[in-house]
């Protein structure tokens, strides 16, 4: 026997004894946020290798909420565990699609291409955050990991695996980073007894939000402001305004965000955002929606869609 020979039954071995192994599965939803939770601290090299070994002893698991047609083909398989889901990859915007059909051949090709030379990066989302909400709404209940190709090109091997659907592409704004934040927030109920505002807030990029304020000062004045403009991620879960309109260069806030929750607050007294007297941006506000914005209404009545209109675009208008 060859050496080569040999080394093919080793190689062949050790995935067979990876395959469907029952020992440490991720069963429950419990389990999986536990996975998810370890997942995210770790390097590039160490996600990788404890995402191949899920993929590989997830060949063994069969979920129930999903596909509950194949269950009776399931159960002929005598040592089939059932959890209650599995994360969902995804890679450069395209969904894999991994079931209880796929071929382990395929699995293992995959595992081959997740490794540093191919991947970039990789994000976790847990379902419990806005973004994975947005992305896949309950079918993301499990968790989704975004995977960043180093180049383009290698789209093309993981399409040859013939595991991404082609119904299953995702938006590229919805995967970035700041899409934690979009949605609507608003104070104050009732501006015949106090002011009362909401901001608009949309993903631009890893590190920038489009904004859209409005807020009426309540009675007896019912005085109006609005701003569009943008913000700029400063550190964790906090943003900030820096105006670079003349009009308004002394205007600038910075925005802390908490749970379904955002803080805005003037910085060094500069709030001259040319609202008009007695109209500020610090409030309290409460999240009211998660979803991704598509446009704002001003006070005009002019709609203004945030994907083909910039704050100075706008001002011109």
């Amino acid at each position: 026997m060859t050496k080569a020979s040999l080394f093919s039954i080793f190689f062949s071995g050790l995935f067979s004894i990876a395959i469907g192994q029952t020992s440490n599965l991720v069963l429950t939803y419990e389990q999986n946020n536990k996975w998810l939770d370890s997942l995210s601290t770790l390097s590039l090299d160490n996600k990788l290798r404890m995402i191949n070994e899920r993929l590989l002893s997830d060949t063994n698991v069969f979920t129930r909420q999903s596909y509950p047609d194949r269950i009776k083909a399931a159960d002929q398989i005598g040592n089939r565990k059932y959890s209650d889901g599995k994360p969902i990859l995804v890679v450069n915007q395209s969904a894999l699609i991994i079931d209880n059909k796929t071929q382990n051949k395929k699995i293992i090709a995959l595992t081959q291409l997740l490794t540093t030379d191919y991947i970039a990066d990789i994000t976790v989302l847990k379902a419990t955050e806005p973004a994975t909400l947005a992305l896949y709404g309950t079918s993301g209940q499990c968790g989704i990991l975004l995977l960043r190709l180093k180049k383009k090109k290698f789209n093309e091997k993981f399409k040859e695996l013939k595991l991404i659907s082609s119904y299953a592409q995702t938006k590229p704004h919805l995967i970035l980073k700041t899409i934690t934040y979009a949605g609507e927030y608003i104070f104050g109920y009732d501006i015949d007894k106090t002011a009362g505002g909401y901001i608009t807030i949309y993903p631009e990029s890893d590190t920038t939000v489009l904004f859209y304020f409005a807020s009426n000062r309540g009675a007896p004045s019912y005085s109006m402001g609005e701003l569009f403009g943008r913000l700029k991620v400063k550190a964790q879960n906090e943003l900030v305004f820096v105006s670079s309109n003349s009009d308004t260069k002394d205007c600038n806030f910075v925005c802390k965000f908490s749970s379904n929750k955002l803080e805005i607050e003037t910085i060094n007294e500069q709030d001259n955002c040319g609202f008009g007297n007695g109209i500020s941006v610090d409030a309290h506000y409460k999240r009211m929606s998660k979803a991704v914005p598509k446009y704002f209404i001003d006070e005009t009545g002019r709609k203004s869609y945030f994907k083909r209109t910039s704050p100075e675009i706008w001002r011109q208008q």
